[in-house]
């Protein structure tokens, strides 16, 4: 199809780039971003090469992770080459690499760290149009100022959004941007289902769950636990990975990514000896008989010895949420496929175009964005899909026999039992993000602080002053982002003995 836009971003600036290109061609402005647009049988970096040389724009949402990225220079040094207006649609206040530096020192910077990010999204919408008009935009320079009452990272922003979106306050998105447009999001603030004058058209999926055989509330499994520690995958807990995967316990070592661009360390049980072991940003860590798997820029897939050794690459591009099971890494968010732990034999296992989607190694459970963004529950090749919750849900989570949702009608965080089909409410306030744990379930609350919710007792426990999110359990550690001063914390499981990590 031809584009007008190419969208260069990193997998973790996923939630801005799909708002922007939500909101580019609801005013008809075309776009091509990766993995979307990537078809099956192409490879995924020619297919990026030839879609840079068939834009007119290329948007670059620039953030520390983008500054980072040698895809993201690439791509940035091929529109250049091909006499691309580029707009960085800056999100940090670091200055530019080197690299970055040199290509985008005459460009028209836009500023979207100081005002909401809403409204950044719009005012980007009308530079590509005065782009698209013929019009050239006046280089700004980039501006190292920082508005510390303003200023946050595209996290913060995002769940400033899912508070908007949840009812808490203020305007929404959709209302900015048009009145005949309708955006859906999860409480992580990303657009995941959108509707206007062409109604559904170009989301699909990979089965038809619309008519009534296909909803089954109250629908139960036969292979869960009542084990609240089982996460059915290896390596790390699958709600961890789903939060980022940023911190992995073998028993011996913790692994975490630090505040020194994401790179991977190592320390002890008791936080001593901590080394580095990459020059690479890293998230979504597993740890299993002595090799490490990870992601890093564009979700490249890696594995590694503990030791740092032995660095490999096993899957070049599009690898979000790797997640071990049986001798097999998932991954995928458009479809899912699986690779065996070497990086061999790779095949796709189903075309479920949905979102957090949970595997358990008989089914897929996942939230529907064509439909309402109820949950479903799938056999792990995509077949007999039905509906088990015929409601708007979000941060869908599971552990033993429990999946953990947010109810959108209502406004707090449920639980559906899979060995009765009982769905019972969690808590007066949604839980964002949340990790299930065999005691309880931590997350951020809706006031986006970090919170501990225990089974069997009544009540939530507030375990920060401030706001914090990446939300990650291992061991008898919490790992958290401080969102006042953008650094990663550790903690123990009480609350207790926080402390900055390295970097």
């Amino acid at each position: 199809m031809a584009h007008d836009v190419f969208i260069s971003y990193t997998h973790e600036d996923k939630t801005t780039a799909d708002a922007i290109c939500s909101h580019l061609e609801s005013r008809g402005i075309r776009c091509w971003y990766a993995p979307r647009d990537v078809a099956p049988s192409e490879d995924t970096a020619a297919a990026s090469l030839k879609a840079i040389e068939e834009a007119r724009i290329m948007v670059l949402i620039f953030t520390r992770d983008a500054n980072l990225s040698a895809q993201v220079l690439s791509e940035v040094n091929n529109a250049v080459n091909s006499r691309l207006a580029i707009i960085p649609f800056r999100l940090t206040d670091e200055e530019p690499a080197a690299g970055m530096r040199y290509y985008l020192a005459t460009v028209h910077w836009m500023d979207a760290m100081n005002e909401e990010l809403e409204r950044s999204v719009i005012e980007l919408g009308d530079l590509c149009q005065t782009v698209m008009d013929g019009k050239t935009l006046e280089p700004t320079p980039f501006s190292s100022r920082k508005d510390t009452k303003k200023s946050r990272s595209r996290l913060i922003i995002a769940a400033v959004i899912a508070a908007l979106v949840l009812g808490i306050g203020g305007l929404s998105l959709a209302k900015l941007l048009s009145d005949s447009d309708v955006y859906f999001y999860d409480p992580d603030g990303e657009v995941v289902s959108f509707e206007g004058n062409d109604g559904e058209e170009g989301i699909s999926i990979g089965h038809d769950p619309s008519s009534d055989e296909n909803l089954q509330i109250g629908a139960v499994s036969e292979n869960v636990s009542d084990d609240m520690s089982v996460t059915y995958t290896d390596g790390n807990n699958q709600n961890n990975l789903l939060n980022g995967g940023h911190l992995a316990f073998d028993g011996v070592y913790y692994y975490y990514t630090g505040n020194d661009g994401d790179r991977l360390h190592r320390m002890n049980a008791d936080g001593s000896s901590d080394v580095t072991l990459t020059d690479i940003p890293v998230s979504c860590i597993s740890v299993l008989d002595g090799w490490l798997y990870f992601t890093s820029d564009a979700a490249e897939l890696f594995r590694m010895k503990t030791d740092g050794t032995e660095l490999t690459s096993l899957v070049s591009y599009g690898a979000d949420c790797p997640r071990i099971l049986n001798g097999r890494i998932y991954f995928g968010e458009y479809s899912m496929e699986s690779v065996a732990l070497d990086g061999t034999d790779r095949r796709e296992e189903n075309g479920i175009d949905g979102y957090d989607i949970l595997i358990d190694g008989t089914y897929v459970y996942y939230l529907d964005p064509r439909h309402g963004s109820h949950i479903y529950r799938a056999k792990t090749d995509g077949t007999d899909a039905v509906c088990i919750w015929d409601k708007k849900a979000a941060n869908l989570r599971l552990a033993g026999n429990m999946l953990v949702f947010y109810d959108d009608a209502n406004g707090w965080s449920s639980v559906y039992d899979l060995s009765t089909g009982e769905v019972y409410q969690l808590t007066n306030d949604p839980v964002n993000s949340p990790v299930i744990t065999k005691d309880g379930i931590y997350g951020s609350s809706g006031s986006m602080k970090l919170v501990f919710v225990p089974f069997g007792k009544p009540g939530v426990k507030i375990l920060t002053d401030g706001w914090a999110d990446t939300v990650n359990v291992a061991g008898d550690r919490i790992f958290y982002r401080d969102s006042d001063t953008d650094k990663y914390f550790i903690m123990d499981l009480d609350g207790s003995n926080a402390r900055k990590l390295q970097g």
